[in-house]
């Protein structure tokens, strides 16, 4: 003779397992909404986990490199750095500088990317680009680390 039946031994199956065969797909179209929400959640931040480092010597240069694709629609670049607004990019324009103290020593490229001469050890510090794409309610952020060396 068979025993009492145990539920704590089959209750996680028994959720999926025990219904009838119409409420399983029910079940899936839950389960994939769900993941639908978390990776448009994903999605929406846009932001790199992780900032990158990037290394100088002092009185050299550095480039804080985006790599933006070339069939990438922009709005608008906007880089940051020190706490402080530096250059504010649009396509087909020239950049706009913020900074004018810091305008002999930066430029954009043609790809939006950072480009920092005649380094100093003020400039130590995080940059971050903030990248609108046309079209689109979502603003891309990168974070970069500046480490400026002494000569080897």
């Amino acid at each position: 003779m068979e025993g009492p039946k145990n539920h704590a031994d089959n209750w996680a199956v028994g959720v999926f397992f025990d219904k009838p065969q119409e409420s399983q797909p029910q079940i899936r179209s839950v389960l994939w909404t769900s993941l639908l929400f978390l990776f448009v959640g994903l999605g929406a931040s846009e932001k790199d986990s992780t900032p990158v480092v990037v290394s100088g010597i002092l009185g050299g240069s550095v480039i804080f490199p985006l790599n933006i694709s070339v069939d990438t629609e922009i709005e608008n670049v906007v880089w940051n750095g020190l706490d402080e607004a530096l250059v504010l990019a649009y396509p087909g324009k020239h950049p706009i500088f913020l900074v004018k103290s810091s305008e002999s020593r930066i430029n954009i490229s043609g790809s939006y990317s950072l480009y920092m001469r005649h380094l100093t050890q003020k400039d130590e510090g995080s940059y971050k680009a903030q990248i609108n794409r046309k079209n689109s309610k979502v603003t891309t952020k990168k974070e970069f680390i500046l480490h400026v060396y002494g000569e080897f």
